[in-house]
């Protein structure tokens, strides 16, 4: 059993969180208290009361408090917009050249640290919106300041993952062709959401006054990301999935199903994007497979300001072009 003085603090705890969820019109949290408090808490409406004792209670009070920091941080990270984002380079097969950057959100609140819990709760709460735009507008103001500023190459593309069943308002639309009208032309949106696609949502994307038209299908191969949604998407470029990808070099069979792919893709002038790239083997094999892009950790890490490519990485490149060359007679 815990403490008489320990169980009032958390009771008061709890007794704060229920006035702070209310004020904050959050929605409502279920909460396990003392039988005697009952009476007390049943007058919060909206809140499911059960009764415990002892050990039990400390821990429900702790996930509630938990689950509730968790809410708040989501609040004030929509309101404040507290996400940063990492790009990671999208490489040529042929060369070794950055042709693209991926943005990656990065998030450090006190109870926030991956991008999944925030999408998530985007999920829980039907916030999946604010996300959108503060994906779309965020990683294109810092991606354009760190262009200007040298930190990234100046003509490669970049990818913004993007929700398939949410688009943009008219009025967000034309404020960002207001803001990043030569970006919009260099924009490819990445479909990433294990869901449905939505053609309208898809379409209203696609239609975007000045935008580049250039879709990029996420996951192919995971589940997800499955033959309708290419039928779907028709996109100009096809990301195979990671766990395609790793063990690649030895198992005949994800080599068959790259070597599909890359036939399908290039007969329509779709490219083909290897993604979690982790060891020479892998980018060999890949690149023999005849996929034009690359990406990777063997290549380069997501970073603020990302690494030039690994060596080892641009030496594979270079000696697999030559030899490719060299069997061309040329």
């Amino acid at each position: 059993m815990i403490a008489a003085d320990h169980e009032n603090t958390l009771l008061e705890t709890a007794d704060t969180i229920l006035a702070d969820i209310h004020h904050l019109d959050l929605p409502a949290l279920g909460f396990c208290i003392l039988g005697i408090h009952t009476e007390k808490f049943s007058s919060k409406k909206g809140c499911l009361i059960t009764t415990c004792t002892g050990s039990d209670l400390y821990d429900n009070v702790l996930v509630i408090v938990r689950v509730f920091r968790q809410k708040q941080d989501f609040e004030l990270l929509l309101q404040e917009e507290l996400v940063s984002y990492h790009f990671q380079p999208i490489y040529s097969a042929r060369s070794g050249r950055v042709a693209a950057y991926e943005a990656l959100m990065r998030v450090d609140l006190p109870t926030l640290h991956s991008p999944a819990q925030v999408m998530q709760l985007a999920h829980e709460t039907g916030r999946l919106y604010e996300i959108e735009r503060i994906t779309v507008f965020h990683s294109s103001e810092i991606f354009q300041r760190m262009q200007a500023q040298g930190l990234l190459q100046s003509d490669a593309l970049l990818f913004i993952n993007s929700i398939a069943n949410v688009s943009l308002t008219v009025e967000d639309v034309e404020e960002y062709a207001q803001r990043y009208p030569e970006l919009l032309k260099r924009l490819v949106v990445e479909i990433t959401e294990q869901e449905d696609l939505d053609r309208a949502c898809l379409e209203r994307k696609r239609n975007i006054p000045g935008f580049s038209g250039s879709f990029a299908l996420d996951d192919y191969g995971s589940g997800y990301s499955n033959e309708l949604n290419l039928l779907e998407l028709s996109p100009r470029y096809i990301k195979i999935d990671i766990s395609i990808v790793r063990g690649i070099d030895t198992d005949r069979d994800k080599q068959q199903i790259v070597s599909n792919i890359v036939a399908y893709a290039h007969a329509r002038s779709m490219q083909l994007i290897a993604e979690g790239i982790e060891t020479e083997a892998q980018l060999r094999t890949v690149i023999g497979l005849g996929v034009d892009l690359l990406q990777g950790y063997y290549l380069s890490r997501p970073a603020a300001v990302p690494a030039p490519i690994a060596p080892a990485a641009q030496t594979v490149i270079d000696q697999l072009e030559h030899q490719r060359f060299d069997s061309l007679g040329l």
